[in-house]
């Protein structure tokens, strides 16, 4: 019974340390880049697939420093590359050209 309980709570801690990474290398990136940049008046349609695409590149090379059994340090730039795109959107002031502006249909 103890190793029952024992493994329970192993499993439930595993799915919420896991649970946990995904939301802040894949939801938070995207959803931050998307406020900003709705903040900032800019296309939140065209910043949401930018930003789907920083968690997409950073999980691809995290992946890759994973199966080819490279130094673990490479996993910091996997983690900048996540959360680049919000940097970005950052970056920019409001009412910037490069932002792009937002459509009619978007206010």
């Amino acid at each position: 019974m103890g190793d029952l309980l024992l493994s329970l709570l192993s499993l439930g801690l595993i799915v919420t340390v896991g649970s946990v990474a995904v939301v802040l290398l894949g939801v938070a990136p995207y959803l931050r880049g998307v406020d900003m940049a709705e903040r900032r008046g800019f296309s939140a349609l065209r910043w949401g697939a930018v930003s789907a695409a920083g968690p997409a590149l950073g999980a691809l090379l995290a992946f890759w420093v994973h199966q080819g059994k490279h130094d673990p340090l490479l996993y910091l730039p996997a983690l900048l590359l996540t959360w680049s795109v919000p940097a970005v959107v950052a970056l920019l002031a409001p009412g910037q050209a490069v932002g792009g502006r937002q459509g009619a249909h978007e206010r």
